[in-house]
């Protein structure tokens, strides 16, 4: 559709979304950047693991960052825009491991993260979930400002794709009353809701609100389409749905819909 509409496509992304890997064509990241996910996970697997623990907390912090923001505002102010622009930026806070306090100092490298969470493991990864919740809140209106002030009439859509991960977390030992879930739903209802957000022309988006549309990830990228370039395509009905992965052996490639998930799906490892 971009490509249709005339539109360049850039692409920036941190962690297994480092666009390098993937596409470097439309890529904005430095042309030598590695996928640190990768780096990270041959060190720890390799006879090398002991080499990579004596390595520099500075030089640890760079091979996992979950945060891409500010690197794309530097990169972005760098562009010769002569043309429409699409931007996608992957921003992996605020998932874990949590680095980062709500104030975004950073606070841990990877390994002393893991370190950290070995004891009380339940407590300190909600309180670093919610620290990277807070932080990412801020970076995120950081680069709303920044293309506001480019791009006045820019339309911007922010959004997620799960909720906070509840499986490996013992509910019942939770302290913090708001983590109490008292049904299946609850767990559901925590774990597939995300943040979404869109800016885009008023006038198009009240016409839009009319419709009784609910606006989840999909429908929203569908009404940035249609706002942005004058397009008429079609909402789709709401839809949930909870996929199984190769670690979740004899259900892998198993597609259910949400009222079909039960306890036992949600504490799959």
């Amino acid at each position: 559709i971009l490509g249709e509409l005339k539109y360049k496509f850039y692409w920036q992304g941190n962690i297994w979304a480092e666009c390098n890997s993937h596409s470097p064509r439309y890529c904005l990241s430095d042309r030598f950047s590695i996928n640190t996910n990768l780096y990270i996970t041959f060190f720890a697997k390799s006879p090398f693991s002991s080499i990579y623990s004596n390595l520099s907390k500075l030089f640890k912090n760079y091979t996992y960052d979950p945060n891409i923001i500010e690197k794309f505002i530097e990169t972005h102010k760098s562009l010769d825009l002569n043309k429409k622009s699409f931007f996608l930026i992957h921003q992996y806070m605020p998932h874990g491991p949590h680095v980062y306090d709500q104030d975004c100092n950073r606070k841990y490298s990877l390994d002393e993260w893991n370190n950290y969470v070995k004891s009380d493991y339940y407590e300190k990864e909600l309180e670093g979930y919610k620290n990277s919740y807070l932080c990412n809140l801020k970076k995120l209106n950081k680069l709303v400002d920044h293309i506001i002030l480019y791009d006045p009439s820019a339309t911007i859509v922010l959004t997620a794709d799960h909720g906070h991960p509840l499986k490996n977390l013992n509910i019942s030992k939770f302290k913090n009353s708001d983590f109490k879930l008292s049904s299946i739903s609850d767990e559901i209802n925590l774990y597939f809701s995300m943040f979404n957000f869109i800016r885009t022309d008023k006038n198009c988006l009240n016409q839009a609100n009319k419709n009784d549309i609910k606006f989840d990830n999909i429908n929203t990228t569908i009404l940035a389409l249609n706002c942005s370039t004058s397009s008429n395509i079609e909402f789709k009905p709401s839809r949930s749905y909870m996929g199984f992965l190769p670690r979740d052996q004899n259900l892998f490639g198993n597609v259910l819909n949400l009222n079909e998930v039960s306890k036992h799906h949600l504490d799959l490892e």
